[in-house]
C-alpha cells in the first residue's frame, strides 16, 4: 500500500508512535529537553489520528488540551485525559527555544524526571487513542 492510499489517521498515528520511541531514546540519551518535546510531539499526532479517523479533513493546532477538547465532541472520554495530560503543552515551546524559560536554555532546564513524566502523559495519550481507533 502506498503512502496515498493509507487513510490520514493511520500515518499520523504510526508518527505518534514513532514520536512516543522516540521520546524514550532521548531519555535514555539523557536529553531530557528534546524527549519532552517528542513526548509532546506523539500526543498531539495521536490526538490529530483521532480527528482524522472522525472525518476531519484538516486539523490545526499543536495544544494537547485544544486538542482533547476537540476529541471530546465524538468521545467524553476525552474531557478526562485533557485533565490528566495538558501539561505537555508546556514542551511545544519551552523545550526547544532559548527565549522560552527565563534565564535557562532547555538542555539545562529540563531534568530526567520531567522528561520520564511526559513519556508516560505521551503514552497515555496514545493508548487511550490506540483503543478508540479499534473500536
Amino acid at each position: 500500500m502506498s503512502g496515498h492510499d493509507r487513510p490520514e489517521s493511520e500515518r499520523w498515528f504510526s508518527q505518534a508512535e514513532a514520536d512516543l520511541e522516540t521520546a524514550r531514546v532521548l531519555v535514555h540519551g539523557e536529553r531530557f529537553y528534546m524527549a519532552c518535546f517528542a513526548a509532546q510531539q506523539a500526543a498531539e499526532k495521536a490526538l490529530k489520528a483521532f480527528l482524522y479517523a472522525h472525518g476531519a479533513a484538516a486539523v490545526f493546532g499543536h495544544s494537547v488540551a485544544r486538542l482533547c477538547r476537540e476529541c471530546s465532541a465524538h468521545d467524553s472520554g476525552f474531557e478526562d485525559l485533557r485533565a490528566r495530560v495538558k501539561g505537555l503543552d508546556l514542551y511545544y515551546i519551552e523545550a526547544r527555544y532559548p527565549n522560552g524559560l527565563p534565564d535557562q536554555t532547555p538542555a539545562e532546564f529540563f531534568e530526567r524526571q520531567d522528561a520520564e513524566s511526559a513519556v508516560v502523559h505521551a503514552q497515555t495519550v496514545v493508548e487511550f487513542v490506540k483503543a478508540r481507533l479499534r473500536d
